[in-house]
């Protein structure tokens, strides 16, 4: 039954004259003055909708009535629901929420495409998206257990002298709402028997209530030998015994010496991070190289030499792809070549100019072409300089030369689908048994 017009069903105080009460009306607001729950609509217009109620109660009117916050949006707004707003403040606000998000999703494309970059240079597969299920069988770090809304990205896979390793982007989120906080990092992880440590452990900088969970009788495994190491990191394990033995003079004088390293050993597996900070592009061979020299400090014999520098580790740490790869790295770089050729003819067909810009992202595509072709290969040497003829071509592009560059693209497509065809077709023979005995 619809309650007298003009009164609040849950507390009987006048509502704003054209207010009626429906209890399932479909709208949900708050009555401030006996915390229950009531459903208003405004009565229909003159054309016959309705539109939701401001909330009164503090509001303009002063009056200690029901506060119909609906939805909640009216406490971001001064008390009135989203169709009582201003459409200039309500412009506003969709604007600076979608320049947020541009920016954010712009910033993720360009780290994507110069991680990219980088793993060509590296000789490392890329993977933009990393699926759970894959994200699990790196190992069973506590690094991926912790709070919530976790994403692995940017996946890079290769080999660093005897050892699997994977470089990737890794977030998960602590809190919630006002309080949530979200933790970004990059992290190598080093797999296979020869990047086993064997004890599992944790060890990551100490912080002021790690010390306070020692006085309660929390694990902190520390070092007599090297007070230093002690006084900056927390490590834990299941086995101290072990865990001391892994930790000789070597591991404790590096880490002293380099601080804020987080490192899991699990299963096998070794994941080395620096918490909370991600590794620019520019700098990611540089991590890498700083990664296996904690890999080294760690599996090396207590009496083994220091481990080089960083600078010395970076070349040991980069190996070729996989001839399957490989093919592949040349194909995607010549189809975006000539994706961009195409692009340029097309534009001074209609009239337009090559651009600086242009010169600059076709010669960036040579340089990728330099990197994954082979300098003693005679088919590799002709399509470099293809590419090299057609990037001079598209330069001095006009109506007039038009021929002439199409002539040198032509001659490029060519020249590549010669080269992944025997790339192809080397790989697919079977490989002779190696020759024995003397020759006679």
């Amino acid at each position: 039954m619809t309650a007298p017009s003009g009164v609040c069903t849950s507390c009987q105080t006048p509502l704003p004259p054209d207010v009626q009460s429906y209890p399932h009306a479909g709208l949900e607001a708050d009555c401030s003055v006996k915390k229950r729950r009531l459903r208003a609509l405004r009565p229909p217009t003159s054309q016959g909708t309705s539109r939701a109620v401001p909330a009164v109660g503090d509001g303009p009117q002063g009056s200690d009535v029901c506060s119909l916050a609906v939805g909640g949006f009216g406490s971001l707004t001064g008390g009135y629901a989203l169709a009582d707003m201003p459409g200039s403040l309500i412009l506003l606000a969709a604007v600076v929420v979608g320049a947020g998000v541009f920016l954010t999703s712009r910033a993720a494309r360009k780290r994507k495409v110069a991680l990219f970059d980088v793993a060509l240079r590296m000789g490392f597969r890329f993977e933009q998206k990393v699926p759970d299920a894959e994200l699990e069988s790196l190992g069973p770090f506590h690094l991926f257990e912790r709070g919530h809304g976790r994403r692995a990205e940017n996946m890079m896979r290769g080999k660093s002298g005897d050892a699997e390793v994977v470089l990737l982007d890794y977030r998960y989120t602590t809190g919630a709402g006002k309080s949530s906080q979200t933790h970004a990092q990059t992290v190598a992880i080093f797999s296979g028997a020869a990047a086993a440590v064997s004890p599992d452990f944790t060890l990551g900088p100490e912080h002021w209530w790690d010390k306070i969970g020692q006085i309660l009788g929390e694990q902190d495994i520390g070092f007599t030998a090297n007070e230093e190491f002690s006084k900056h990191y927390l490590l834990r394990g299941p086995n101290e015994a072990a865990i001391r033995s892994a930790f000789g003079a070597e591991a404790l004088g590096f880490f002293a010496q380099d601080q804020g390293w987080s490192v899991e050993s699990a299963a096998g597996a070794l994941a080395v991070f620096r918490a909370n900070t991600l590794s620019a592009p520019e700098a990611f061979q540089q991590f890498l190289a700083e990664a296996v020299a904690v890999r080294q400090a760690l599996v090396a014999p207590r009496n083994a030499p220091a481990p080089r520098p960083p600078e010395a580790q970076a070349a040991a740490a980069v190996v070729r792809p996989s001839p399957r790869a490989g093919i592949d790295d040349i194909r995607d770089v010549l189809s975006d070549f000539d994706a961009h050729l195409q692009d340029v003819g097309q534009r001074v067909a209609s009239g337009q100019h090559p651009t600086g810009e242009d010169a600059r992202e076709l010669t960036f595509f040579l340089g990728k072409l330099r990197l994954l072709l082979k300098p003693d290969d005679e088919d590799h040497t002709k399509l470099l300089a293809a590419a090299e003829k057609a990037l001079a071509k598209s330069r001095t592009l006009t109506k007039e030369s038009a021929d002439a560059f199409a002539a040198a693209s032509l001659e490029l497509e060519q020249l590549g689908q010669l080269v992944l065809r025997k790339e192809g077709d080397r790989i697919s023979e079977p490989q002779p048994p190696p020759t024995t005995g003397m020759a006679g």
